[in-house]
């Protein structure tokens, strides 16, 4: 799973806080406890709903209450074929075709599709929401994402919420 934290209690701008680890490459995925205690600490997570076309709900973390779970679109706002869904998603971003960084060497950067793409959109929102509204509890900031998002655009979202991510500019 892809987990993005932005957290609101350093003393480093909140836009300088955002960070993504990749667990699942590391053999390591988090559990209900270990988010369970992020959460505590007043910081924001996203994670990613998964790539098995499945109901998310039966998987962890996207199941966990308290993150910010986002489901993959593509770019004609569909849900993409192998984005998990369900009542658990919170709400979808692009994540199909998205140019990220290369994992296999320093520099450079590769085209890559998934869940773990969508959710680098919602840590975005989330710091730039810190941003402007230091100290927000990670509730308020999960409210202010999902209630800003576009509703009743995504296609096929198979009982997700229909809300597709929307920053204002």
């Amino acid at each position: 799973m892809g987990v993005w934290k932005t957290s609101s209690t350093s003393s480093v701008p909140a836009t300088a806080r955002a960070w993504y680890q990749c667990l699942w490459e590391q053999g390591i995925v988090p559990t209900s406890t270990h988010l369970s205690r992020t959460f505590s600490t007043r910081d924001t997570v996203s994670v990613a709903a998964g790539n098995s076309n499945i109901d998310a709900c039966d998987e962890s973390p996207p199941s966990v209450p308290g993150a910010i779970t986002v489901g993959a679109t593509n770019r004609y706002d569909r849900r993409a074929y192998f984005s998990n869904y369900g009542s658990c998603v919170d709400l979808f971003a692009p994540g199909v075709d998205i140019v990220s960084a290369s994992h296999s060497y320093n520099t450079g950067s590769v085209i890559m599709s998934g869940t773990s793409m969508a959710c680098p959109h919602v840590s975005g929102a989330a710091a730039v929401y810190l941003g402007s509204n230091p100290g927000s509890s990670p509730q308020t900031v999960h409210d202010a994402i999902v209630n800003n998002a576009t509703p009743d655009v995504v296609s096929d979202t198979q009982g997700s919420p229909n809300k597709l991510l929307y920053v204002q500019p």
